[in-house]
């Protein structure tokens, strides 16, 4: 986000983490930018994740060098941290996320109930 751009919510992971936040979006069918600025995690990346919203769907998803679906897994791993979303539009990019965003959910909650077995 610009510096001149205001957060419509912000919070924490902990509080309100990633999965959760991502099917809120979804079934609300919100058009939004989330930076994810995560602490921890499996991967040690500098620089904030972001995912873009349109209706609701998420299209886009970069964290570092990471991109689309494997950016959102390794967001989601991290428990820690910060989210900011705007809901400011933005220009749209093009999409890095093949998969329906219901999809991706599900997924994604696969493998973190898998990893917290392990």
């Amino acid at each position: 986000m610009k510096p001149e751009e205001t957060a419509a919510m912000e919070g924490d992971l902990a509080e309100f983490p990633l999965l959760e936040m991502m099917s809120w979006l979804h079934y609300a069918g919100k058009t939004a930018v989330m930076r994810v600025e995560p602490i921890g995690g499996r991967r040690d990346q500098h620089a904030p994740g972001w995912l873009h919203f349109r209706k609701g769907n998420l299209c886009r998803c970069d964290w570092g060098s990471l991109h689309g679906f494997e950016a959102v897994v390794e967001l989601a791993v991290a428990r820690h941290g910060t989210f900011r979303l705007s809901n400011r539009p933005t220009a749209e990019p093009p999409p890095n996320i093949v998969q329906s965003t219901g999809k991706v959910l599900l997924d994604c909650a696969i493998i973190l109930d898998e990893q917290s077995v392990t």
